[in-house]
């Protein structure tokens, strides 16, 4: 079987899910007729690296909710 998944490496839920996935994939008895394929995916090819703004007062203001 092959899976192929796409990922953001910036993203904190696709670094969850890869983690998860990992796990999972180590306790599936046919493992190793498994073959996995990654490919980079860029979910906001705008956003800017700034160290200096907060990640939540970023999500705030992104999806317009209140922090």
């Amino acid at each position: 079987m092959k899976v192929d998944i796409w990922s953001d490496i910036r993203c904190p839920f696709c670094y969850i899910g890869k983690h998860k996935f990992e796990a999972a994939l180590a306790q599936f008895p046919q493992r190793d007729r498994v073959q996995v394929e990654w490919h980079s995916f860029e979910l906001d090819p705008a956003l800017k690296t700034d160290a200096s703004v907060n990640i939540t007062d970023y999500l705030a203001v992104r999806k317009g909710v209140s922090r």
